[in-house]
């Protein structure tokens, strides 16, 4: 019986392995999908049989295969939602996995997947080299690979890559919510009869009321996306006043409120305006 940690032996099949795995887990809990890229055989046949009973937060594995770096881009394309790539370097080319970590991260964009190269010929593939110029998250040499390391690598970087998803999700929600909120806030100012607008950190405005735009003798659509200091050019003032004192201050004829997020990050002011404005714009000098 082999030993966890002693190297892994690999031993020709005479059966070729079909490379991609049914799914066999429950409907209700979808399996991590683990992608190995490699041109030789029985590293197909070694990974799944360290691997193939991995359960990670209740959910099970699905390895999927492919011989060439040509074939792994395929699969990605069908399985956006790969977790883990267990790469090897030297496969159709010298450089044919290094090659597909760029496709990965540049051309697909693809940052989530964690990224194992696995490499028979270190001296060929150097490791302060690969690591320094390429984004992959572990580096692996097949003669010091043993069950023990490829199962605790695998768990690590399907830890990594789930804190990255939620990330993305959090972040993507937020945005969601970000975006009810302004078009809320539109919806408001267009029915609103004050003078009110809502302008970013770099005072461009965002929306505003047409009471607002009357004030200043144009219109909402003319005022949209514009830098509010052109129109009042002691907004800079007023803002940095805010900033230091309450959180609100008044100008010639306007009043700044700052908006800030939970955290206090800035996001910006609303602006209203108390008096009467010159019709024609004004010019920075």
């Amino acid at each position: 019986m082999q030993r966890d940690d002693a190297p892994l032996i690999f031993h020709p099949d005479p059966v070729e392995p079909d490379p991609v795995e049914d799914d066999k887990s429950p409907a209700a809990v979808l399996p991590w999908k683990i992608l190995v890229v490699d041109d030789e055989p029985e590293i197909h046949t070694v990974s799944r049989l360290v691997l193939e009973n991995l359960n990670f937060r209740n959910r099970p594995l699905t390895l999927l295969g492919a011989r060439s770096a040509q074939d792994a881009e395929v699969c990605l394309g069908q399985h956006p939602d790969i977790a883990v790539i267990l790469l090897d370097v030297v496969m159709e080319t010298k450089d044919a996995g290094l090659c597909l970590v760029r496709a990965i991260r540049e051309d697909m964009r693809n940052q989530a997947v964690r990224i194992i190269l696995r490499t028979g010929q270190p001296g060929q593939a150097p490791e302060r080299r690969v690591v320094a110029d390429y984004d992959i998250n572990d580096y692996k040499a097949k003669s010091e690979l043993t069950a023990d390391r490829l199962y605790t690598s695998v768990v690590a970087a399907l830890r990594a890559y789930e804190d990255i998803r939620t990330i993305e999700s959090f972040r993507e929600n937020a945005f969601a919510i970000l975006g009810d909120q302004m078009a809320l806030m539109h919806d408001l100012l267009a029915i609103s009869s004050d003078a009110l607008a809502v302008i970013d950190p770099h005072q461009v405005l965002s929306a505003c009321s047409t009471a607002f735009a009357n004030l200043l003798g144009t219109t909402p659509d003319t005022l949209m996306g514009e830098t509010l200091q052109t129109w009042l050019p002691t907004l800079g003032t007023a803002m940095a006043e805010a900033e230091s004192g309450t959180g609100e201050a008044e100008s010639e004829g306007f009043i700044v409120h700052l908006r800030y997020t939970h955290e206090g990050r800035p996001l910006g002011a609303i602006v209203k305006l108390t008096g009467a404005h010159s019709h024609e714009r004004h010019c920075m000098a």
